[in-house]
């Protein structure tokens, strides 16, 4: 069944006057219902099917997992009431008692151990890296014990990133605060309360997403009444929410805007004239020096974003905040080129999500001044905008030879965002390196880090991956984003480090 994201005009006069009667009389009940616009609709119902953000953040409310993050990415205890390591190999998960799925059956530690096998096993699962590394799972009494190949020290923060979920023949059922009772794929999804919920029950009975493509209408829907928080707000746009019924609410995420290169192949279909450029590392880096980067954030970007060298914020673990930063040198840029054989230049396909840069003022700013910076050295783009997900397509299957994107590392780890991003491709690992990338000292690195369990050893062993990553320009980080909401006049919310909307975490205040 569908869900229209926007109601006729008729149900929106209702809403409007409902919305202006409870302004008025403080004595009404506030709103049960939030609705909140985001640029991409729900992808899929199956939690370790989604790579998206804004999927894995409407499914955030209906599945959990066993550890889960805070606001600011702390650990927090969630289907798991505790955990802890038996040995190096070891560890176990105790359940937290009295949960029950959405169809009244109670959580198993069975259940969790085929909920963990199947997002570990399936080919289609966009999570299977961060279960690679397990190799026995066993059901006992009310805990799940968890054996590994080697030592896994951040296997909380990987299980983190991997919610529980039975299969059912109605569907997949969760364990969290809301149920998914109708969804459109990539348009709408309608989540209600769930009453037998083992946590603290939300103020809000019911939660609607829908997408709304344009920022500056999503802007616009809140000051009409359509929606109640909108989120990805274009910088500008935001400025100029200055009404008495909305408001502008800001902070510095994770997500890190970057492009990718194709660092392998000999040739490349992207590239006019066949010969891939970008495998010479000449090239990347003279890419590297045509970009102006702080013109980027202080121009399109509307000075809500920060240039950074790596594709992890600052406060990620294992960050290199020593990495020299890549200054603008139009010159030495087009001496490397030639160096490189291409003193004329050459002319390529960048590809990008539509969201990235069309289907904003900002966006279609960036792809016009991320051009011109790279024609000034030679290096002419042909955009190819296309829809998020047939974009995560290419650069999965590296059918691409340049392309711009973004990273949020949720894991609040570099060497987990380094397994999706920067390992050789292959056996579940780099499974996001479209450029397929490929070191073998970074790999072994990555693994001595992820079998440390010394945490400062562990630090500095990533922070050598992010020097080596930086020396070989593997990818080109251009800045770290911040997350920017208009939310109605009324609604308590405080955004999360990792961007994501819970139910949990929404309210509406006497109006």
């Amino acid at each position: 069944m569908r869900t229209p994201v926007h109601g006729p005009r008729g149900r929106r006069r209702c809403l409007a006057l409902a919305f202006l009667a409870c302004a008025c009389d403080p004595a009404l009940p506030p709103p049960t219902e939030v609705r909140v616009a985001y640029p991409i609709g729900l992808a899929t119902a199956l939690p370790h099917e989604t790579a998206d953000a804004h999927s894995a953040s409407i499914l955030a409310n209906v599945y959990e997992p066993l550890v889960d993050f805070g606001p600011n990415l702390a650990l927090e205890p969630r289907l798991a009431r505790s955990w802890r390591t038996t040995s190096d190999l070891d560890w176990v998960f105790d359940l937290r008692p009295g949960v029950r799925f959405h169809d009244g059956t109670p959580l198993s530690a069975a259940d969790v151990v085929r909920s963990l096998e199947i997002a570990r096993d399936d080919d289609s699962s966009r999570v299977r890296p961060e279960l690679a590394e397990i190799r026995e799972m066993m059901a006992d009494a009310g805990a799940v014990r968890l054996v590994t190949r080697n030592p896994v020290p951040a296997l909380p923060n990987r299980l983190a990133s991997v919610p529980i979920f039975a299969a059912r023949g109605s569907g997949p059922v969760g364990t969290g605060p809301f149920r998914l009772v109708r969804w459109d794929r990539g348009q709408s999804a309608e989540l209600t309360r769930f009453a037998d919920y083992w946590g603290k029950a939300p103020d809000v009975a019911t939660l609607r997403f829908v997408r709304i493509d344009d920022a500056v209408e999503r802007r616009h829907a809140v000051g009409r009444g359509e929606v109640d928080l909108a989120t990805d707000v274009e910088s500008a746009a935001a400025d100029r929410t200055g009404t008495r019924s909305a408001r502008l609410v800001s902070r510095p995420g994770l997500t890190v805007l970057y492009i990718g290169l194709d660092c392998a192949r000999e040739r490349s279909p992207h590239v006019v004239g066949g010969r891939n450029p970008f495998r010479d590392p000449r090239v990347r880096l003279a890419m590297a020096l045509a970009l102006d980067r702080q013109q980027l954030v202080d121009g399109p970007l509307r000075s809500r974003a920060h240039v950074v060298e790596q594709v992890v914020a600052p406060e990620v673990f294992g960050a290199n905040s020593r990495l020299a930063a890549w200054r603008p040198d139009p010159g030495r840029a087009r001496a490397l080129l030639a160096a490189a054989g291409f003193a004329a230049g050459f002319e390529v396909w960048l590809d990008a999500a539509d969201g990235l840069v069309v289907r904003s003022a900002e966006g279609r700013e960036l792809a016009e001044l991320l051009s011109a910076q790279l024609n000034s050295v030679g290096v002419r783009l042909r955009l190819r905008p296309q829809p998020s997900g047939a974009l995560l397509g290419r650069i999965e299957s590296r059918d691409t030879a340049l392309y711009l994107s973004e990273w949020v590392g949720t894991s609040g780890d570099f060497g987990i965002t380094a397994e999706y991003l920067l390992r050789t491709p292959g056996a579940g690992l780099g499974s996001f390196n479209g450029g397929g990338y490929s070191n073998r000292e970074v790999d072994d690195t990555l693994d001595a880090a992820s079998r440390t369990l010394d945490p400062k050893r562990r630090s500095a062993l990533l922070q050598e991956v992010g020097l080596k990553v930086h020396e070989d320009t593997a990818v080109l980080p251009l800045a770290r984003l911040s997350d920017t909401y208009v939310l109605r006049d009324g609604l308590r919310f405080e955004p999360r480090l990792d961007r994501q909307v819970r139910g949990l975490d929404l309210s509406w205040s006497k109006r």
